[in-house]
């Protein structure tokens, strides 16, 4: 029998440590309603497995599914139909375990079997973009981009809003118009070096002062190979925090960051990157700043890259406290 203060990493770990001569399964079963779910390794290849039973008349063909790093089947279990769900590469074990901790939580919150397969159908696909291959080469100014952007997280949002309004707002890894999203509110995130004192605009929303409360924020930022924190060090601060809320949101601030171009299994080849932040300037944009935009563009023009000299910004920088006072004032909904 599950107790529901019971840790999923000491089951698995527990489940791990069982010794025996060949091939054999270790399991343990876990009643939640309204499903039943195995916790399954594969002796002595270490091989992890979640079994869910598949009842419910949902149609569970258009999650069966195989790539490099798991798979998804369907099997006669115990005289049971079954969704297998097994991990092909260990070096996503620990991710392997978060999703098992997720779709006990789908179990616990759904009213019935199928309303259960239905969002673990969903979660699936979630899982595999979350541990699948980055599309994105992870050049410098996509390593200072996700950099000026963690820190923002870190160092301000997560202390005026919750983590759950911080992660959802985040677009920046989406090609997003800005790189946080709220109502009635946004920022676009810049960063670069001290000496630096240029930012790029990639396009013509960007600085768009027809958006209602947009702000630039420039992170001052320098990649050092002795001091500072890495992005694996940052990543793991985040998810100190984030852990304590929500497991389904912890995938979804992983997979963010994949997108980004970012990979865990990758963290190796860049923990010799460092990282300072020794500034960041606000920027309100209204109609007066100095951008291009949709209104101003000449006839013609549909995009446009520019760099933006911000020694021609300083009568528009706005203190951080103001910014605080105006996103309070706007909420975030």
């Amino acid at each position: 029998m599950f107790n529901k203060k019971e840790d999923l990493n000491d089951i698995w770990k527990s489940l791990l440590s069982n010794d025996g001569e060949g091939e054999f399964h270790v399991e343990r079963t876990i009643n939640i309603n309204p499903l039943e779910i195995k916790l399954r390794i594969l002796k002595p290849f270490d091989k992890y497995s979640i079994i869910i039973s598949d009842d419910s008349g949902y149609n569970s063909n258009d999650i069966l599914t195989k790539n490099k790093y798991f798979k998804v089947s369907q099997k006669e279990e115990g005289g049971k139909r079954a969704l297998i769900v097994e991990l092909n590469d260990n070096f996503f074990s620990n991710e392997f375990i978060l999703f098992s901790k997720i779709i006990l939580e789908i179990s616990q919150k759904s009213s019935t079997a199928s309303d259960a397969i239905s969002t673990i159908a969903k979660k699936l696909k979630d899982f595999e973009k979350f541990i699948s291959s980055p599309t994105k080469r992870f050049n410098f100014e996509k390593r200072m981009g996700l950099v000026g952007e963690l820190y923002f997280m870190e160092d301000f949002l997560l202390k005026i809003i919750s983590e759950e309004e911080c992660i959802t707002s985040w677009k920046g890894p989406l090609n997003s118009s800005h790189d946080f999203i709220f109502n009635n509110f946004r920022f676009e995130v810049k960063s670069s070096s001290n000496d630096n004192n240029s930012v790029k605009i990639n396009s013509l929303n960007q600085l768009d002062p027809n958006e209602k409360n947009l702000f630039m924020v420039r992170n001052h930022i320098s990649e050092n190979n002795t001091i500072g924190s890495t992005i694996g060090e940052m990543i793991k601060s985040i998810d100190e925090k984030i852990s304590k809320i929500s497991n389904d949101l912890l995938l979804q601030f992983h997979s963010l960051v994949r997108s980004y171009g970012y990979a865990l299994e990758e963290e190796k080849e860049f923990s010799s990157f460092k990282y300072i932040l020794s500034g960041r300037d606000f920027y309100e944009i209204n109609h007066n700043f100095p951008s291009i935009h949709k209104e101003n563009a000449p006839p013609g023009v549909t995009h446009a890259n520019y760099d933006l000299d911000l020694n021609m910004c300083s009568n528009w920088i706005i203190s951080e406290m103001d910014v605080i006072k105006i996103t309070a004032n706007n909420g975030v909904n």
